[in-house]
């Protein structure tokens, strides 16, 4: 059965599954994207082989570090995107010999997909959470000292931060985005329910709205009673 491949996205990211009929001595498979009519690239892999001694962080194209499995999911994609994928056969190789393309038995291109946040009649956006993933892992770089986090939490609240936009994500620019149109429009209100709200330009965005935004506030961050209801006293 030749392989057959298909992607899904949101707004934020790509999912793509692929299957077919076992490969005779198949490494894995190298996934290949084309974005926005631009020349086609390989997706990086994290994953290498035991024998290649590979080192933490480190990364390689998957024609060199295929893929072992049938699933994987491009995070390297931003709203708007247009993009389609396929998967090519890796035979072969040796310790740190690349095996070889196997273009005859590679699938199709897959249908384009354009990344977005429209669900039907509402629409879906997605930040990431200040949690111990990898990428925060490797931002720490290894000190996962209580010091050291705290400074990475102090750092983000920094407008310039990288890894503050990163968190940010499509879900906090798209925020950013409908608290300026109720601000600049005065016939709009905003209804939103908000967890942990302790982010200053959300605070200071609500409050110009004032009384046009109708907020709830949920398991506040702050474990000073009251704090967050002080904070926020021009929207009601």
């Amino acid at each position: 059965m030749p392989i057959k491949i298909v992607a899904y996205a949101n707004a934020d990211s790509a999912n793509i599954v692929w299957m077919g009929d076992p490969i005779s001595n198949c490494q894995g498979f190298a996934l290949e994207k084309k974005c926005n009519n631009q020349s086609p690239t390989f997706l990086e892999n994290r994953t290498g082989f035991a024998d290649q001694n590979p080192r933490p962080g480190e990364h390689r194209p998957s024609n060199i570090w295929p893929f072992q499995r049938y699933m994987w999911s491009d995070h390297d994609v931003k709203p708007g995107d247009q993009v389609s994928y396929r998967a090519i056969p890796v035979i072969g190789g040796a310790e740190n010999n690349p095996g070889t393309l196997d273009q005859k038995a590679a699938s199709s291109w897959s249908p384009g997909i354009t990344l977005s946040g429209t669900a039907g009649d509402t629409e879906c956006h997605f930040n990431r959470a200040l949690i111990m993933s990898q990428f925060v892992s490797r931002a720490l770089k290894g000190n996962l000292s209580k010091q050291n986090q705290e400074q990475f939490k102090d750092q983000l609240a920094e407008h310039a931060d990288k890894m503050r936009a990163f968190l940010y994500g499509d879900l906090g620019a798209t925020l950013l985005k409908i608290l300026q149109e109720v601000k600049t429009d005065n016939s709009l209100h905003l209804y939103t329910a908000l967890y942990e709200l302790n982010d200053v330009d959300l605070i200071e965005d609500l409050t110009a709205i004032g009384e046009r935004a109708h907020v709830v506030l949920a398991n506040g961050s702050s474990k000073k009673k009251g704090e967050d209801e002080t904070r926020m006293r021009g929207p009601n």
